[in-house]
């Protein structure tokens, strides 16, 4: 919690100093402020989260300082300390919006009571914020509502974004994975819980396709870019934490940027670069920068797909495409010029494929070991392919809540398989992506609904799970070539043109 106290008497700021140590915080969360101007400049600089002031202090009075630092720092807490317990002031207090009012010499109990009070409610408002900057970027990636780019840059008017996509590679079985994927988010949860603050959004939700992502938005003030610079840190901690001889969690971290249409763009090169993270090393972060490095090879890519196609058909138990993809490695791996990352990819290839690699193997033992690794799929099956039963659960979870607000991680949840996996086996078996298909029955639906004259545009949008008829009017022409009105006028058309004619003398 950042603190500021705001007061012209060294003594009293020394007093309420004390007193927060007491308290068990540190110096580095205090600030002091001689008077009303400089309560601004700090209050703008640091975006604190709770600041202690005294009314009557020079160059500006504490209650038109608050109205001030207000402006550009509406989710600060406000606690008044004054000598002047005039009605007036307590009336300008509760105008601004104050928190507290104390009257001095101030009572540690009630500057106690004070203070938690303030963080009670900071705490409770700091999640509603990350909640509903989440619900933004979700609405915008699953396409629910209408919002653009600049709209979704208005939910946060901060001046800085960075987004990191994190990917869990094991041999363990998808529930395994699942769980520790569950594992994982959780702990993800607290950090957001300990690194949010009034002046940055932290976000964390699953990508259509799969991925798990993290996005960070922050104001243009030194403790905001300090703030989120620690979240990083502290996920690039749990990522080295989670990663174990079996299982290993790598985060792949963008630039910073100034934009969410830069963010945007850089989500998508940390999705393509994705790969990489088999010649570039698991287990760890890995910078969008480094990444790019290794993209100027199109040969490690190349590599990377390979082994990332095999690592998918040993894990669902097909022999013929494991043997091939093998065969595909070993062709890639004659053709490269340079030195191999040896270590790197035995790494991924002992944690995503559980296969007992010696440190340095040769590369002709390399692949009889793969060889002989796919044999155990011929003799040891661990069980009945259950994909195609997947992907039919995931048909009837979307006929079934289309109108909700529901996505690839939520199914994955209930499936008890990660998210990555559902994803992926959804695309190969159905040929199209879960976002296409969720968008297909929900403009069948609308059809069906559409012929309702009794139900408006925005009705027939909102029972098929969208926020906004603009938006799902421009979907449902991206979908069949006309707006929704026009299929209607075209509905009502065709059953006046079916009504039989009837002459006057037939009458």
């Amino acid at each position: 919690m950042r603190i500021l106290i705001a007061d012209d008497e060294f003594l009293a700021r020394a007093t309420i100093k004390s007193m927060l140590e007491d308290f068990g915080f540190g110096a580095n969360e205090i600030a002091e402020a001689t008077n009303g101007e400089d309560l601004i400049n700090q209050t703008n600089q640091r975006r604190p989260d709770v600041v202690f002031v005294d009314i009557r202090m020079p160059k500006l009075d504490g209650l038109q300082a608050i109205y001030t630092a207000q402006q550009f720092s509406p989710e600060t807490h406000w606690i008044i300390l004054t000598g002047f317990p005039e009605f007036e002031y307590a009336q300008e207090a509760i105008r601004l919006g104050v928190s507290s009012y104390l009257l001095k010499p101030v009572n540690p109990d009630d500057l106690y009571k004070a203070l938690a009070k303030a963080r009670e409610s900071g705490i409770e408002r700091k999640a509603m914020l990350n909640k509903q900057f989440e619900r933004a970027l979700m609405a915008f990636y699953y396409e629910l509502g209408s919002a653009d780019l600049e709209e979704l840059d208005g939910q946060f008017d901060g001046s800085g974004y960075i987004c990191a996509a994190l990917y869990l590679d094991s041999s363990h079985s998808e529930k395994n994975k699942a769980k520790n994927q569950t594992k994982l988010r959780g702990s993800i949860r607290k950090i957001i819980e300990d690194a949010a603050e009034v002046s940055n959004r932290l976000a964390l939700f699953v990508m259509p396709t799969g991925e798990l992502v993290t996005v960070a938005a922050w104001e243009n003030c030194a403790d905001a870019k300090h703030s989120v610079r620690q979240y990083i840190e502290a996920l690039q901690a749990l990522v080295e934490e989670f990663s174990q001889d079996d299982l290993a969690v790598t985060m792949l971290i963008s630039e910073r940027c100034s934009t969410f249409e830069i963010l945007q763009t850089q989500l998508g090169e940390l999705q393509a670069l994705s790969p990489l993270r088999v010649v570039a090393g698991i287990g760890a972060a890995l910078g969008a920068i480094d990444l790019k490095l290794w993209a100027q090879s199109s040969e490690w890519l190349t590599l990377s797909d390979v082994v990332l196609e095999m690592n998918a058909a040993y894990a669902g138990q097909n022999y013929l495409c494991y043997r091939k993809e093998v065969e595909a490695f070993q062709k890639v791996i004659n053709i490269i010029k340079g030195d191999l990352p040896m270590a790197a990819l035995c790494a991924y290839l002992r944690r995503a494929l559980g296969i007992n690699l010696p440190i340095h193997p040769d590369l002709k033992i390399l692949i009889d070991l793969l060889n002989n690794h796919g044999n155990s799929l011929l003799t040891d099956r661990r069980g009945e392919d259950t994909s195609l039963d997947l992907v039919a659960q995931v048909k009837a979870f979307v006929d079934e809540n289309y109108s909700m607000n529901i996505g690839i991680g939520q199914i994955a949840d209930q499936l008890k398989v990660t998210p990555n996996y559902l994803s992926t086996l959804f695309h190969r078996k159905t040929g199209t992506t879960f976002m296409n298909y969720l968008k297909g029955i929900r403009m069948l639906k609308a059809q069906e609904l559409l012929m309702n004259p009794n139900l408006q545009i925005q009705q027939v949008a909102e029972q098929v799970g969208y926020f906004s008829a603009r938006h799902f009017a421009r979907l449902f022409a991206e979908q069949f070539g006309c707006l929704p009105s026009d299929y209607r006028d075209t509905l009502r058309q065709k059953a006046q043109a079916s009504q039989p004619i009837i002459l006057e003398d037939q009458l």
